[in-house]
């Protein structure tokens, strides 16, 4: 029996099993690694969507600070931060948000076009969860670094450029 390796299997005949000697195997051609990751717009990156990356980045950032503050690990600096009485809930939902912001960066670099729309979303819980910080007994001065942030995330996501970018427009 001769082997046949990966590179030099032949391609399987359109009549499946009628045309096949007994005895011969045939390789399924599965798809390469750039293929199993996604199709990308481009072969680089374009420039709004590395700073969209970076964008994200900094709001893993902050959402991770937010965390540290809620555990009482790093001190406030402005103003008081509160989240119902409940620190720990706090923590756990801006802990809970570090992570998928971490997942969003990932996406955005590897040009994953449902990486948008799940950054806007994102952009738009975290907007929401820094006005309930606010309204939750937190000052206006402590939650306004990150309502400015996420703000100026979802508005960039959702301009024409960006979505051209991965092709959703």
């Amino acid at each position: 029996r001769r082997r046949v390796s990966r590179r030099q299997a032949p391609e399987p005949p359109h009549r499946a099993a009628a045309l096949v000697e007994p005895g011969t195997r045939y390789r399924i051609p599965s798809p390469s690694w750039s293929e199993k990751r996604g199709q990308t717009v481009n072969s680089s990156r374009p420039f709004g969507v590395v700073l969209l990356a970076i964008l994200a980045g900094l709001a893993a950032v902050v959402a991770a600070y937010h965390t540290l503050q809620y555990l009482g690990i790093v001190p406030v600096t402005v103003g008081r931060l509160q989240f119902y009485g409940v620190d720990l809930l706090g923590a756990a939902l801006w802990g809970l948000t570090t992570a998928v912001w971490v997942w969003a960066v990932v996406n955005l670099w590897r040009l994953n076009p449902q990486a948008l729309l799940f950054v806007t979303l994102l952009a738009g819980w975290n907007l929401i969860l820094a006005v309930l910080s606010w309204l939750g007994a937190s000052d206006f001065q402590a939650v306004l670094p990150a309502l400015l942030l996420y703000g100026v995330i979802l508005l960039y996501a959702l301009s024409q450029r960006t979505r051209r970018a991965f092709g959703a427009a």
